[in-house]
């Protein structure tokens, strides 16, 4: 059984380090992307990052992406234009990962664990879609719009 492939995938093998990689979503993963962040509208996705080795057997992966989208106001329930620009910011390892058993230290100022590398690759496409949902406001207010309270 085959791994499922994200709405927004794009491989890279961990040995195109210092390239940029500039991603860009086409209609159809546009419609994919609205659809899993439950957006009423995602006109574009773009992204450049860069890869490089970090010490010992980890990579990192930065940039930053750009989206124009819409999203619901939890005031007035009505859509309206946002543009996001995100940094990104992960790091992968390539090594074995730690036996279940051992317990994994974390530096104080890395809170996050090093995702792994699969096949020799990142998809740094579900990477842009991950960080733009961490972008994305949770509580979006149309500019200017402010809760009136509730009528008695």
């Amino acid at each position: 059984m085959s791994e499922p492939v994200p709405e927004f995938s794009r491989r890279v093998e961990i040995t195109k380090v210092h390239q940029p990689h500039k991603l860009k979503a086409n209609e159809a993963e546009l419609l994919a992307i609205a659809k899993r962040l439950k957006l009423p509208e995602l006109t574009k996705l773009e992204a450049e990052v860069s890869i490089k080795r970090g010490r010992g057997d980890t990579i990192l992966v930065t940039g930053e992406l750009f989206a124009s989208l819409s999203q619901t106001c939890v005031v007035t329930l009505e859509p309206f234009p946002v543009e996001v620009n995100e940094l990104i910011d992960a790091t992968y390892t390539d090594g074995e990962p730690p036996p279940l058993n051992e317990v994994l230290t974390l530096a104080e100022d890395d809170p996050d664990a090093p995702e792994p590398v699969i096949n020799g690759k990142i998809d740094l496409g579900e990477l842009v879609v991950q960080s733009l949902s961490l972008g994305l406001d949770p509580y979006p207010r149309k500019p200017g719009v402010e809760f009136q309270g509730y009528d008695k």
